[in-house]
């Protein structure tokens, strides 16, 4: 949500032509290098098409730790939502390579830390699962159907940035009132739950344990 209203539904078409917000159920597991410093976590490295673009990736983080996850509390001032938002880092196959520049060799000596199966073993190369966990329209929130055509042609809009409301819509008005927030967030939630009601409506989210 919290990247949804500070990048996307202020644009028309929406940033990248984004059209859905996608759950997922992750699970992880610190290797015993991460373990052994009390932390679950490592610090948080940016990632540009699938690559760590922070300087000295390797030498900070995969050779002395594994290929773990990172996290970083995000800027909660930005957007008014719920709880504690938190950016993840989850290294994929060769990491030190764009998307076009990966090679099979590069993915064998690099192969990242995604567990083939769910059960997460927390070794070097098996710190964590994503599991598909359904997905919802932003059409459906906005109520706007086909929203990058119609905002195209009529001027409707999900959210204008100078106002702080939407045109033709008002589910994303009031980007820093926290009664509204939270208001977004629960009907999300319930959207979730409607369309997959054997699925649990939201987990715990762990703790952000780095340093500072």
């Amino acid at each position: 949500v919290w990247y949804l209203h500070n990048e996307v539904v202020q644009h028309c078409p929406r940033k990248f032509n984004i059209s859905r917000l996608l759950r997922f159920k992750v699970s992880m597991r610190a290797t015993k290098e991460l373990h052994g410093q009390g932390k679950n976590f490592d610090r948080f490295v940016a990632f540009d098409q699938a690559k760590c673009t922070v300087p000295m990736c390797s030498e900070l983080h995969w050779d002395p730790l594994g290929f773990v996850v990172g996290c970083q509390p995000n800027f909660k001032g930005q957007v008014a939502v719920p709880g504690e938002p938190t950016w993840y880092s989850l290294p994929g196959k060769c990491p030190s390579k764009f998307y076009f520049e990966k090679t099979k060799s590069c993915n064998e000596n690099e192969p990242g830390g995604m567990c083939p199966t769910s059960d997460v073993t927390g070794t070097r190369d098996c710190t964590y699962y994503i599991e598909p966990a359904g997905f919802i329209s932003l059409d459906e929130l906005s109520g706007i159907k086909d929203y990058n055509q119609v905002c195209a042609t009529t001027g409707q809009r999900e959210f204008d940035e100078t106002t702080d409301q939407g045109i033709g819509t008002r589910f994303w008005n009031g980007k820093s009132d926290a009664t509204k927030g939270a208001a977004r967030v629960r009907w999300i939630r319930e959207l979730f739950a409607r369309k997959y009601p054997s699925l649990p409506a939201s987990l715990s989210e762990p703790t952000c344990d780095i340093d500072g």
